[in-house]
């Protein structure tokens, strides 16, 4: 079975390196990170293997006490230290604050807006109310303005890697690549076993950044604007050092406005214990994975027993984009079966939503037209369409009513890949080899077509769904659902 983006490969499926390195050119093989979180978050990098080799940095973690997390958040230009020109920044940072949160907590943001164009926020994969206070993406907060947001954390929430930025329609695109994001971290009893919380953990947050200044192109408006290399972190081919022989667990984010970005390490078994919307009921053993722009995947890392480093992924050029250390040192005691390393498993529920619960099937149709449409980059023409038409605001797409279960089978009109977001609800994806677990953000491939099933619950309200491609969403490929009580 071939890698692709928003599948797996199974390693008990022999995905072999060169097979999987095929099926992904054009994207990115990635490495590791770290976090700055207590506790089993991993501390900042000292180690120099590699000599004059940068470092990766780690975002900022704030973490929420007695139920209650507030932050301001300022989104304004980047100035920092190692920043491309037109770069934008959350709070300063390359990568914005990590907000670690619980089930049943309260998440209190100040949006400050120090740009000179309007913004918004988003909190991606959250299941928070999109009206109100709350995850309200029509929003807008002008030059200037700030913008207070309440969002009330449901106390069976999954634990999880979600993660923000903004979604003003028309600037998301340029917004999110020049920098505006940073990842939300959902914890419960669970990440507080000892097995769990005796790994390392390491947070990898993804781009390739774009300067807000640099002037669209047709070419970025049908293919997705594309920088010119991969971020880890904000840091271009750091090291990682690591316990040899020890287990790790990464949580990936995809910030990238466009690009399909692989994970894979030569020679290592990665074992999925989450997708997007939280822990799988079984741990998946892979040789690799592609995550879509929008999705997340959660893993576990064996690292080499062999102190030698590893090149990780290349940037097109022949260039690694992260370098993974092993060291020898003192590995956090960890349980064994037989000498070897034990990876969790059965850490969360299992998905599933029958067909006898389903009350309503759609048919979703993702199209372009190359006409003079109303939405325009230079002098193209180009316009993305959901059913044959662009994103309206004012207009009202799809009207569920509250506590069903629909099934949409989203078809793909186009020769390209169109990664399918919704907001609030997470979805099953029907299929054998589909991915695993609640997702929210799933690839429908170019000429091809994905079933999800999507139970309506938890909340009401108006919000949208769309391409995760933010040129392609910018240009029209989105529509609006509004979920209205029984």
């Amino acid at each position: 079975m071939a890698a692709h983006p928003g599948r797996f490969a199974s390693a008990s499926n022999s995905l072999s390196r060169r097979h999987f390195l095929t099926a992904v050119a054009g994207s990115v093989l990635l490495g590791a990170c770290a976090d700055t979180a207590p506790n089993n978050r991993a501390e900042p990098e000292t180690n120099t293997a590699g000599q004059g080799a940068a470092q990766f940095r780690q975002p900022e973690v704030l973490r929420s006490e007695n139920g209650r997390l507030d932050v301001t958040l300022t989104a304004a230009p980047g100035t920092f230290q190692g920043a491309i020109g037109g770069a934008l920044a959350y709070n300063g940072a390359p990568v914005g604050p990590t907000l670690l949160i619980r089930p049943g907590d309260r998440l209190g943001v100040t949006l400050r807006n120090d740009l000179d164009a309007p913004t918004n926020l988003h909190t991606h994969g959250l299941n928070v109310s999109p009206v109100g206070q709350g995850d309200d993406v029509f929003a807008t907060i002008g030059a200037g303005e700030e913008r207070s947001y309440v969002y009330d954390v449901p106390a069976d929430h999954p634990s999880g890697t979600f993660w923000y930025h903004p979604h003003l329609h028309g600037s998301v695109a340029a917004q999110v690549a020049a920098g505006l994001f940073g990842a939300i971290i959902v914890e419960d009893e669970v990440d507080d076993r000892a097995d769990m919380a005796a790994m390392t953990e390491r947070l990898f947050v993804l781009n390739d950044p774009i300067g807000i200044g640099r002037e669209a192109s047709p070419m970025d408006g049908m293919h997705g604007r594309t920088g010119e290399a991969v971020r880890v972190n904000g840091v271009v081919q750091p090291v990682i050092a690591s316990v040899a022989g020890g287990l790790e667990r990464w949580r990936v984010v995809n910030a990238s406005a466009t690009r399909p970005l692989s994970v894979s390490v030569p020679g290592v078994v990665l074992h999925l214990i989450a997708s997007d919307g939280g822990r799988l009921s079984s741990t998946r053993s892979l040789d690799g994975l592609v995550l879509v722009p929008g999705e997340r995947a959660e893993v576990i890392v064996e690292i080499p027993s062999a102190v030698e480093e590893l090149a990780i992924g290349s940037d097109g050029a022949g260039q690694p984009l992260a370098v993974l250390a092993p060291t020898v040192g003192q590995s956090t005691e960890l349980p064994t079966t037989g000498g070897t390393l034990e990876v969790p498993d059965g850490l969360g529920e299992s998905v599933s939503v029958g067909a006898e619960l389903v009350v309503r099937e759609r048919t979703l149709t993702l199209g372009v037209d190359m006409g003079m449409g109303s939405m325009m980059y230079g002098d193209s023409g180009l316009e993305f369409t959901i059913d044959g038409i662009a994103f309206d605001p004012q207009r009202t797409d799809i009207t569920v009513e509250a506590g069903t279960v629909e099934e949409w089978r989203i078809v793909n009109a186009t020769g390209m890949d169109h990664p399918f977001h919704l907001h609030a609800w997470p979805f099953s994806v029907v299929g054998d080899d589909a991915w695993p677990g609640w997702k929210d953000t799933v690839n429908v491939p170019g000429s091809g077509e994905v079933v999800i099933r999507i139970p309506f619950v938890g909340r009401t309200g108006r919000t949208v769904y769309h391409c995760h491609i933010l040129d392609h969403e910018d240009l029209g490929m989105m529509g609006v659902v509004d979920v209205q009580p029984a």
